[in-house]
């Protein structure tokens, strides 16, 4: 019979001793860094919901929320997503019900396996596993494939008319130039010191954005490479469905087109050139049969804009003072529109 204590304590042991930043966020998250405490609370809130044992931990990816890939003893791979608590149940339930309604129209979402259920203090949810592996978003064909596959978000999006949902940054900014941080690593207020060029450069942005009054829609917030898998160049997995949110097509494809190549643990260049930038928009514009508007361009630029500076605001706050590709690109830009100036 699988131990399934015996496994979590072999696992967690060496991963939670890597990282101070680590630990923190699945302290937060989880209550506890204790692997038995941690396999106990798992167990009693997931096997309900599973048919076999556990066997074995494949990974753990802690962020926003954490997110377990577990092998059962029936050799099946699923997902265990657990939940940033600042998401409400209403929220997640919907996400759930629109995650399905992605699967069933053949987009490269992972299958939901449960309803959301309550897990300690927030709430989480079973998944089909996605096999697929990462790629450098600098190589053309990949960039292509994302925004292709940001294009087929936007017509299932119309087709099933889904009314735009909020995520909790998207609550939390009402009034204000920044949202509430996505984990405890970040700091705003205590950070605020030297961050008043970042600030300038977003309230330029937000200003831009909020003069147009596009019809919002139902968003993909966080469309980068960390969050997606491929096979042969083909696009097979596109994850973070927790940042389903609120805003305008052109907003959404510029906030994409600024942050797409991202993915700090790549080892890639992090960020993208304004050329790629360019080239992400064409290529969105190429799948969608259509070009923006020149008023939608402002837009676009402007959400591009606001993105550099809300990412550098985060990195400023942060725990790695020498990692800042987003502050980097921002003084790049030089006063200058990231897209089109």
């Amino acid at each position: 019979m699988t131990n399934i204590n015996e496994i979590f304590n072999e696992f967690l042991t060496p991963y939670l001793a890597e990282d101070v930043d680590i630990r923190n966020i699945v302290h937060d998250i989880l209550g506890t860094t204790d692997p038995h405490k941690i396999s106990e609370l798992i167990n009693q809130t997931v096997s309900p919901y599973l048919k076999d044992d556990i066997e074995k931990i494949l990974f753990l990816e802690p962020c926003i929320g954490a997110v377990f890939g577990f092998l059962l003893t029936s050799g099946q791979k699923i997902i265990l997503k657990i939940y940033n608590r600042k998401n409400s149940s209403a929220y997640l339930d919907e996400m759930n019900c629109i995650q399905q309604i992605f699967v069933n129209e053949n987009y490269p979402a992972p299958k939901p396996l449960s309803p959301i259920f309550t897990f300690y203090n927030t709430h989480a949810g079973l998944y089909g596993f996605i096999e697929g592996k990462k790629e450098n978003s600098h190589n053309p064909a990949i960039r292509a494939e994302l925004a292709k596959y940001l294009a087929k978000f936007t017509e299932i999006v119309k087709k099933h008319q889904f009314k735009p949902i909020k995520t909790f940054m998207q609550e939390s900014i009402q009034g204000k130039l920044w949202p509430a941080p996505h984990n405890v690593m970040f700091d705003l207020n205590k950070t605020s010191r030297g961050a008043g060029w970042i600030a300038n450069h977003a309230k330029k942005a937000r200003k831009i954005i909020n003069t147009y009054n596009f019809p919002h829609q139902l968003a993909h917030c966080d469309w980068d490479v960390k969050n997606t898998i491929f096979i042969d160049n083909k696009l097979v997995g596109v994850f973070d469905w927790d940042s389903l949110g609120s805003m305008s097509e052109p907003e959404m494809v510029g906030r994409a087109a600024s942050q797409f190549t991202a993915d700090w643990e790549s080892g890639n260049k992090v960020t993208p050139t304004p050329d790629e930038g360019r080239a992400f928009v064409a290529e969105y514009e190429y799948h969608r049969g259509d070009s923006f508007t020149p008023d939608e361009y402002k837009v676009v630029s402007a959400s591009a804009d606001y993105l550099i500076a809300l990412i550098s605001r985060f990195e400023h706050s942060g725990t790695n003072a020498s990692v800042h590709p987003f502050q980097d690109l921002l003084k790049e830009c030089n006063g200058k529109s990231f897209l089109f100036s």
